[in-house]
């Protein structure tokens, strides 16, 4: 059954949404305040790059030599160390490329039908691949857990960096001392700035910084813990004793989005960014330098500095494996294969009193080439089942007949036979 209220209680009602309409439009919202200080550009960067940091599904997507190996044939590997270190030992079937060149070579010789695994020294600069490949909507990448340091034992890079760097962890939390603060002045078109970013990111290489580099200044910098809170202040279960000193803690997966605390990060100050390895910190890093932050990885991450204390999360010998590698340059990647016949043409035409029948072989073949009247007579067969080498052919036709007569005026038909291909084609003779 359908009621209508009484009118006045009606017209109280709209009152009373009224009155609180006009508090809500009136009530400062410091998100959406700060929200309208944000360039559409910086918008669409931190929307793209938010969506995929927070994804604890994709970020920070590592895969370990053990499951690569038991699985090579189903991967495409890319090695993005150096050439010399490339060729002198890699992963079997891996192509080399370089953060610079990686969409490049993408884009040209390395295969796109499998799902990615980049493989770095430590697993730490391979994260910058990783979120470029992502942003730019590659699927199924992978990050080489520990990089070459954990295929091969001869290649271990991580042993001499494990140490106890920070004498004098700090346990207090330091979040209550967060401020707001501008986003950076990120321009061009909103459309495109993801694109670009990535670009930008990967020509300007892998940004890491190592603990010592900041310890003697560490209130010059904005230290990023990504740690869970409890850890952060030293009481969870992994052994961490606490945090770089002024660190402030962000929750990995719930931190960096313009709704949650990417506006607490400063733009006139340089950012470090610190996890357990320096594998996940430097996917983050990547994407807050796309924003416009001059933000850095903390090489090693807390295995530099208190690797005794830790109990999980830690490089050990257990990681290392004695897996094949293969040397010398990558094997070649087969040429597409070229259709046989390309250009098929001639010129002049219409034509008098003669014309060249033209085409581009690719490889050498059995050629016929045969002209008709529209009646369907052949009328002269320039070329007869001759063996030509591939490149450019060109046949000159005079308008005659085999017998070495003038054929009229009109339109004739012309048909290149080569291997399996057929073609016909059209000329007219004016005279």
């Amino acid at each position: 059954m359908h009621t209508t209220l009484p009118s006045s209680l009606r017209s109280m009602l709209v009152v009373t949404w009224l009155i609180v309409a006009a508090l809500v439009i009136s009530t400062p919202n410091p998100t959406l305040a700060q929200d309208r200080d944000a360039t559409d550009a910086f918008v669409a960067m931190a929307t793209a790059g938010a969506a995929y940091v927070n994804d604890n599904t994709s970020c920070p997507g590592v895969i370990s030599a053990v499951f690569l190996l038991d699985d090579l044939s189903e991967f495409t590997v890319i090695d993005i160390r150096s050439e010399v270190d490339f060729l002198a030992g890699h992963i079997p079937g891996a192509y080399h490329s370089t953060l610079s060149t990686l969409i490049h070579d993408l884009e040209t010789f390395i295969p796109t039908d499998k799902p990615y695994v980049i493989a770095c020294y430590s697993g730490q600069s391979s994260g910058h691949a990783k979120i470029a490949l992502e942003l730019l909507g590659y699927q199924d990448v992978y990050s080489l857990l520990f990089g070459m340091s954990a295929w091969n034992a001869t290649l271990d890079v991580w042993s001499a960096h494990c140490a106890d760097e920070l004498a004098n962890p700090e346990t207090e939390n330091q979040n209550g001392n967060l401020v707001q603060h501008p986003y950076p002045e990120l321009v061009g078109d909103p459309e495109t700035i993801v694109s670009q970013r990535v670009a930008a990111m990967l020509a300007g290489g892998y940004r890491g910084i190592s603990y010592q580099n900041i310890a003697d200044n560490l209130e010059e910098y904005f230290i990023i813990n990504y740690f869970g809170e409890a850890d952060y202040q030293g009481e969870g279960t992994a052994g961490v004793p606490g945090h770089i000193p002024g660190a402030f803690q962000f929750t990995p997966y719930a931190s960096l989005s313009m709704d949650q605390m990417l506006s607490n990060i400063p733009v006139d100050q340089p950012v470090v960014v610190y996890c357990w390895t320096g594998q996940h910190s430097s996917q983050i890093t990547a994407y807050l330098n796309m924003l416009g932050y001059d933000a850095y990885s903390l090489k090693w991450g807390a295995n530099a500095l208190f690797y005794s204390d830790l109990i999980a999360h830690k490089w050990s010998p257990a990681q290392m494996h004695d897996y094949p590698l293969e040397t010398g340059p990558m094997s070649p990647v087969p040429a597409p294969e070229l259709p046989l016949v390309t250009g098929l043409g001639n010129h002049p035409n219409p034509f008098n009193p003669a014309t060249t029948i033209s085409y581009r072989l690719s490889h050498p073949a059995q050629v016929t080439l045969r002209i008709y009247d529209l009646a369907g007579r052949l009328v002269s067969e320039p070329v007869r089942g001759t063996g030509q080498e591939a490149g450019l052919q060109e046949i000159a036709w005079r308008g005659m007949s085999d017998d070495g007569r003038p054929v009229p005026s009109g339109t004739y038909i012309y048909r290149l036979d080569a291997g399996g291909f057929q073609e016909s084609r059209r000329l007219m003779l004016l005279k």
